[in-house]
């Protein structure tokens, strides 16, 4: 199997009102629970074919995944007409 690489994520809100939940242990002591509100999705894109953008009236997620990944993944490759 091959070795997957480690992907990269930033989250970017306008304004604190927007987060919902920032918690630091989420029940384990290294986890982490990062939510809030995007506002309504103005833009989906992809910089330079590995990073995915999402942006929302309060905020953008990128998150480094290619084009290859999201084709490679379940949801690409599901049935949408069963």
């Amino acid at each position: 199997m091959p070795v997957r690489r480690s992907s990269g994520f930033s989250i970017e809100i306008k304004s604190r009102k927007h987060i919902k939940t920032l918690n630091l242990s989420n029940g384990h002591p290294d986890a982490v629970l990062i939510e809030g509100d995007l506002g309504p999705v103005t833009e989906v894109s992809m910089f330079e074919d590995r990073v995915l953008i999402v942006r929302g009236s309060h905020g953008t997620i990128r998150v480094e995944l290619s084009k290859t990944d999201i084709d490679g993944s379940w949801w690409a490759r599901r049935d949408l007409n069963p």
